[in-house]
């Protein structure tokens, strides 16, 4: 699966009048239409990953993105090392790597530690599955969805073709390739091996949704107690973490940053998802089925 996080780089930044401002990626689509669609889905063509991983003391310093050759990596230095942490800081990438490296850290309780930031898949799989996790001074943890994501069930399940959390069209290339049946299996399979992940480490996968569903907040981060509520324990990091203070300083990296609540309202909509459904509505959005 192909790295977004450029793509939400550049649908978020504009010149305007020699002033760089934050937007939204619907206010990006607004702005420069099919022009500005088309621009952000070249340069996520032409993204190349990259990451480097570099052995000291017991410890392993993995910087970049996830990719399958970076899973290798690391599992061929555990096979010949003793690794007891990963430092790290990276903006995500494949999810079949990280859910491989995952399962690397669950399994041999390899502490994690964040020395600047991990987001996405990052956040979804490697800082989740840590038995240890610390989070150092300045350091970011971010979400914005996982495969069990809103629009992606949309489309999977309703035919919707435009996100209906940004207003990002897929490409005839991609809703041609997504409906394949061989395609549609594909997906199907790795939407079970996350959730299999998720009950492996005891984990709620909400977690990562829940600054989308019910409402779309776009990347985001919690408090370490609201994290507990999704079961991740053992968690270190500054007293401050996830303030709006800490969070203010956060955004010169990740302008678009929200540091959310995490309230009972949350988490009887996802309750109340799972218990009684979604069905599609006219123009292909979800919602939870009624309980009356």
């Amino acid at each position: 699966m192909k790295n977004k996080l450029l793509y939400t780089a550049l649908s978020i930044f504009f010149c305007l009048q020699e002033t760089t401002h934050y937007i939204s990626t619907s206010e990006f689509i607004e702005k420069f239409g099919q022009e500005g669609i088309d621009l952000l889905r070249k340069a996520e063509e032409d993204y190349t990953p990259s990451y480097s991983i570099k052995y000291f003391d017991d410890s392993l310093r993995i910087e970049g993105d996830i990719t399958l050759e970076m899973y290798e990596e690391i599992k061929e230095t555990l096979e010949i090392k003793t690794v007891n942490r990963f430092l790290i800081s990276s903006p995500g990438g494949d999810i079949d790597a990280s859910l491989k490296i995952g399962y690397l850290i669950y399994s041999k309780n390899i502490a994690v530690e964040i020395i600047d930031y991990c987001v996405s898949s990052c956040a979804n799989y490697l800082f989740t599955a840590a038995k240890q996790k610390k989070i150092h001074d300045g350091a970011i943890v971010v979400w914005h969805g996982n495969s069990e994501q809103k629009d992606w069930r949309e489309f999977d399940l309703c035919g919707r073709t435009v996100s209906s959390f940004d207003g990002m069209p897929m490409s005839e290339d991609e809703i041609k390739e997504l409906s394949q049946l061989s395609e549609k299996k594909e997906w199907k399979k790795r939407r079970k091996k996350e959730s299999d992940f998720y009950k492996t480490i005891k984990v709620n996968d909400y977690i990562a949704r829940v600054g989308q569903e019910p409402i779309f907040l776009g990347n985001f981060t919690m408090s370490i107690s609201d994290m507990s509520k999704f079961g991740l324990k053992n968690i270190y990091a500054p007293v401050d973490y996830a303030s709006e203070n800490y969070c203010k300083d956060a955004r010169k990296s990740f302008p678009s940053l929200i540091c959310m609540s995490v309230t009972e309202h949350h988490l009887n909509y996802e309750k109340s998802r799972k218990l009684y459904g979604e069905s599609c509505s006219e123009d292909g959005r979800l919602f939870i089925n009624s309980h009356k």
